[in-house]
């Protein structure tokens, strides 16, 4: 895992070596948070953000450079709704999320409610898993565009946290833009 100076000093590099080509901001991180805005959003939301995340909120930054478009801030978590924020707490159910979904079915909720938004793209959402067993994880949804269930991002070792998509993400760009 890369130290924050090292993700940094590889988005600046990339920065530079793309100008012309992307636009700078695809390479920018918003500042990163102070512990008391963290433990303010944890408190209010009874949770305790998974540490790799929290770690690189803390000491990375809040949103910004990241895969397919970038990072959400914690400011767009708070734009979704108190309503849709109170449910982070509960325990995430990946049984429930993998059953197949019907749009016309009435439901209490939703079964990615106590996930964090990272990514919103054209085709879909990457959730951050934030309580239960499976916190940490990260989890693609696509019902915005198909009727497919969400399901658990892996690679050839299993599950994928934060920091290892965020980090995989990164060796992309530095083999596609800096080698």
């Amino acid at each position: 895992m890369r130290t924050a100076a090292e993700v940094r000093d590889l988005l600046e590099r990339l920065r530079i070596r793309t100008t012309g080509r992307l636009p700078a901001d695809d390479w920018t991180l918003n500042p990163p948070l102070r512990l008391s805005t963290i433990v303010t959003f944890e408190a209010a939301y009874r949770v305790r953000l998974p540490e790799e995340y929290r770690d690189f909120l803390l000491h990375i930054g809040n949103g910004g450079a990241g895969p397919e478009g970038g990072l959400c801030r914690s400011e767009d978590y708070e734009r979704r709704g108190r309503t849709d924020l109170e449910r982070l707490h509960v325990e995430f159910d990946a049984d429930a999320a993998e059953q197949d979904w019907d749009p016309e079915e009435e439901v209490d909720g939703d079964v990615m409610d106590d996930c964090l938004p990272l990514v919103d793209t054209a085709e879909g959402i990457y959730w951050l898993v934030v309580s239960g067993p499976y916190a940490g994880e990260l989890w693609w949804d696509t019902r915005s565009d198909d009727s497919l269930p969400p399901e658990p991002v892996v690679d050839d070792e299993g599950e994928v946290t934060f920091r290892a998509w965020y980090d995989a993400w990164l060796d992309e760009c530095e083999a596609r833009w800096l080698k």
